[in-house]
């Protein structure tokens, strides 16, 4: 959850007559839901009210994140809050490993042995 209050002050100018100023109360909400491999499904939720206008503006989107295994490893330090908590969220599981070959794959070949 986020809430930010934004003032904002323009001074008059040659697009403007007058100076003014605005109050604007912005609050969001996501949720995330972590799954195999470090999927991640991000619900967000976005409501700007401004006082001024007495006007209420929102949006509602619904992201997925293709992670496999990289975690957050994909957002700036800036990007992301609280990813310390939200590393602890990830789930453990093990993924993105490499799973040995067949056996003769794996069957150790000796060079310059010819038996006798």
């Amino acid at each position: 959850m986020d809430v930010v209050y934004k003032y904002s002050f323009y001074f008059a100018g040659a697009n403007r007559t007058k100076s003014s100023d605005r109050h604007i109360l912005a609050v969001e909400l996501a949720c995330d839901r972590w799954m195999i491999s470090q999927r991640r499904l991000q619900l967000l939720c976005k409501t700007d009210f401004d006082f001024d206008k007495m006007d209420v503006s929102g949006y509602i989107s619904l992201s997925y994140f293709f992670g496999e295994g990289r975690g957050l490893r994909d957002f700036r330090p800036s990007e992301a809050d609280f990813v310390d908590i939200r590393k602890r969220r990830v789930p453990q599981i093990r993924n993105n490993h490499i799973s040995p070959g067949p056996e003769s794959f794996f069957t150790p070949i000796t060079l310059g042995h010819n038996g006798s």
